[in-house]
């Protein structure tokens, strides 16, 4: 290759590679380190107990990955929903669990929700260190419900993948 279209070409494929970190949401770490984000099927609705008729949906996950003090893993999460009506506020968890499901670090936050379509970034939360091998374990986000609401999520859960009995 000509040496000045290599020195033309070598800057722009480095700001490429940039670019495509800052798309992946990664900053300061590799992205191998970067867990997934998932909502948990039986936590991603909240519904009003008692005679309102309030109800609240998750229906996205978005994840930063950064890279905190002492090699620390931290994830900004932004969750998105829809509500049919606005006012109150909704107790929400995030965890961290690894590839057999044990709980590794796990937080709750309340939120109060703006309109009926919102999106919400949570304060960044810790959720491991950088270390060979911790690559296996994924951050799962849901509502904090009561046994009633969780039980009337898993109905629908199990109605909506053919398991009615």
């Amino acid at each position: 290759m000509d040496t000045r279209l290599k020195k033309a070409f070598t800057p722009l494929c480095a700001l490429h590679g940039v670019i495509l970190l800052a798309a992946c949401g990664v900053t300061d770490i590799a992205a191998r380190d970067c867990p997934a984000v998932n909502i948990l099927s039986t936590a991603d609705q909240w519904q009003a107990e008692g005679k309102s008729d309030h109800k609240v949906q998750l229906t996205s996950a978005q994840l930063v990955c950064k890279k905190g003090e002492d090699d620390k893993l931290l994830a900004e999460v932004t969750i998105g929903g829809i509500q049919n009506r606005t006012g109150g506020d909704f107790p929400v968890f995030l965890a961290a669990v690894d590839a057999k499901g044990v709980v590794l670090a796990r937080t709750q936050y309340r939120l109060k929700l703006a309109g009926e379509v919102f999106s919400v970034t949570l304060p960044d939360f810790e959720y491991d260190h950088i270390a060979p091998g911790n690559r296996q374990r994924q951050l799962v986000v849901g509502f904090v419900l009561s046994r009633k609401q969780l039980a009337a999520n898993r109905a629908v859960l199990r109605k909506s993948l053919g398991l009615n009995n």
